[in-house]
């Protein structure tokens, strides 16, 4: 039987990272274990998934950036900073707390690689669908996974067939 290496750990301080927003000072701590539990729980509440535990749609994944976000940046007197604060802000600024959120709270492991092709099958905003991707996707479904997929796509098609037409000139 193969042996585990022991752990040791110099110390349970977390990360912090001294963060500058115009003239307001803040700290990006990293996330604990129970910050760590909600976050991943907001990113799987995203996930419908199948009978068979795979992911068929996502919805309000974006959600969870400003969550996370809100959950780990502080003011300098140790006030959490509100969501509503967060999502205020420019998205240039949010994405990259959240980036660095998720570096230094080892939160991208675990990440299923899947969930990006599933973004770009169903069309997700900044995710261009190509019909190789979908085809990949597609592939790697089992029989009842495909057929909820074809419900979500028969969906779409009924709601796209009752919207009014465009002629070709580009009128109603």
């Amino acid at each position: 039987m193969d042996t585990i290496p022991s752990l040791h750990f110099e110390s349970t301080d977390l990360i912090e990272v001294p963060v500058t927003i115009g003239k307001d000072e803040f700290v990006l701590r990293e996330a604990d274990g129970d910050v760590s539990c909600k976050y991943r729980n907001a990113v799987l509440s995203c996930t419908k998934l199948s009978g068979r535990g795979k992911p068929v749609s996502i919805q309000n994944l974006a959600d969870v950036e400003p969550y996370l976000v809100s959950l780990c940046l502080f003011s300098l007197d140790g006030k959490p900073v509100a969501l509503k604060v967060v999502r205020s802000w420019p998205n240039r600024i949010t994405k990259q707390l959240y980036n660095t959120a998720k570096e230094i709270s080892n939160l991208d492991e675990g990440d299923d690689p899947r969930r990006e092709q599933l973004e770009k099958a169903l069309g997700l905003p900044g995710a261009p669908c190509t019909f190789e991707a979908l085809a990949e996707f597609v592939e790697e479904l089992d029989d009842d996974d495909f057929d909820e997929l074809r419900r979500l796509f028969d969906t779409v098609g009924e709601k796209s067939k009752n919207s009014p037409e465009e002629n070709s000139d580009g009128s109603s």
